[in-house]
């Protein structure tokens, strides 16, 4: 028996010392930031779904309020709004789907939530949850202990592809994310003072003729779990605001015109809501996007102050609209005037 247990323990050892280099890179690079608690310093995005809900989850009274969304919303800052204590829960293609179950274990583990903004765009609908479980850089978080704790042993033992490996190293250390735990947004400002000082170039920079493209189409699903997440709000006295981001017009062109206003046309029948997409001054001009993906801080910040206070851009009313079931197919026709003709 005592050699059945020394050979386990040689066995156990060899394991170990063959899984080192694997386990330093998960545990002490921990390239998705899982078991660190300082941001200051890393070298890509951390899994922000994972570790956003574990915080909320052991801080529970320190925010009363969150903004949902997918990596667009970051640029909406929690700080703008004078409503509540804000946290933006933004992370990497989140969805309703996901917000739905993080609303509900917040309130499962009695998190008192006064308002609730959600940020919707075509990604809402036309992205799922398959294979997230599998995804390093969006598995999400769990409340069952066993179930976490799977969770942690994977991202420890898992056998990264080289090639990764190999990029993450050439990507430079920096203080994006150094302010997670503190509002929940990134912040770029390397970005932002290379844009300011280089405007024209930036502006005519060939990335803004890639458009991102999703080809799945969810739109009655994720209006049904939006209606879902409207009915949970209503049962505990949760103020929900629904908005629609401004996209990039490359990008805006290059998705189906008819998934997206079929998708305002639903949203609108459970929820009025916030619209700030189409084409206009701001959605046509480079300036006011890193890519044409993600819109500035600037445009955040004004977006908020159209949905608090109803004020627009001084030299851009047309930014910002409220849509209700009375006036959204006065709203379609618009988009869809704007559309080039074939």
């Amino acid at each position: 028996m005592r050699k059945f247990f020394i050979n386990i323990f040689i066995v156990i050892g060899i394991t170990l010392i063959g899984f080192s280099p694997i386990l330093y890179f998960n545990l002490c690079e921990d390239p998705y930031s899982i078991f660190r608690t300082d941001f200051s310093k890393v070298r890509i995005e951390p899994n922000n779904h994972f570790i956003k809900m574990r915080y909320i989850l052991n801080d529970k009274t320190k925010f009363d309020s969150f903004i949902f969304g997918s990596s667009r919303a970051n640029n909406v800052k929690p700080q703008q709004f004078k409503n509540g204590n804000y946290f933006n829960m933004y992370y990497s293609l989140g969805i309703p789907e996901e917000h739905l179950e993080d609303i509900r274990m917040m309130i499962k583990h009695k998190i008192q939530i006064k308002n609730i903004l959600i940020l919707l765009d075509f990604t809402s609908y036309s992205t799922s949850t398959k294979g997230r479980e599998n995804d390093l850089l969006r598995r999400h978080y769990s409340d069952e202990k066993m179930v976490l704790l799977k969770k942690y042993i994977k991202y420890a033992f898992v056998i990264p592809d080289w090639d990764f490996v190999d990029q993450y190293f050439q990507q430079n250390v920096d203080s994006f994310y150094k302010n997670t735990y503190k509002s929940g947004t990134a912040e770029n400002e390397i970005k932002e003072n290379y844009i300011e000082k280089n405007k024209v170039e930036h502006i005519n920079s060939s990335i803004f003729n890639e458009p991102i493209v999703s080809w799945e189409s969810h739109v009655l699903e994720t209006v049904a779990t939006l209606d879902t997440i409207k009915k949970l709000c209503e049962a505990n006295h949760i103020s929900l605001t629904l908005a629609m981001n401004p996209i990039h017009k490359t990008t805006y062109l290059a998705n189906s015109p008819g998934d997206y206003f079929a998708f305002l046309k639903r949203l609108s029948e459970i929820s009025s809501f916030y619209d700030f997409s189409g084409l206009n001054r701001i959605t046509t001009n480079n300036y006011f996007y890193y890519e044409t993906s993600h819109f500035r801080p600037m445009i955040g910040n004004a977006m908020a102050n159209f949905i608090q206070y109803g004020k627009h851009i001084d030299t851009i009313p047309e930014f910002g609209i409220y849509i209700t079931k009375n006036n959204i197919d006065e709203r379609i026709n618009f988009l869809q005037s704007q559309l080039p003709q074939k």
